[in-house]
């Protein structure tokens, strides 16, 4: 597994992680399998529809634009927990499932590519 957070200042405690900072995020959608979105509100969604144009499947907070999105056809994971701790578990076995089924992933993946 290798992550790679982006737009994000800091540093990570994980040596797999790598805050890349960076304004453009688009060479980074390309490479991604995964995009993890999580947001308390957000008004489009954009990185998520941008991440879907390049291949990568969304995984994210359910938020109501995003809900549309999958209601529509497109294949969203949602991590929905109230209590962080909670959601990181759920996203976690969502990630470890698809991690452990490459055909699912890629059908879900080209199904947003299409």
């Amino acid at each position: 597994l290798e992550a790679r957070v982006v737009g994000m200042p800091g540093t990570s405690a994980d040596a797999r992680v790598r805050r890349l900072g960076v304004t453009d995020p688009t060479p980074h959608l390309a490479w991604a399998d995964v995009l993890v979105h999580g947001s308390a509100a957000e008004s489009f969604g954009r990185v998520v529809y941008e991440a879907m144009a390049h291949g990568a499947l969304p995984a994210t907070t359910p938020l109501p634009v995003l809900r549309r999105a999958a209601q529509r056809g497109a294949a969203i994971l949602s991590f929905g927990a109230v209590e962080p701790g909670a959601a990181a578990l759920e996203l976690r076995g969502n990630l470890e499932a698809l991690a452990g089924d490459p055909e699912t992933m890629a059908t879900l993946r080209a199904r947003n590519h299409a």
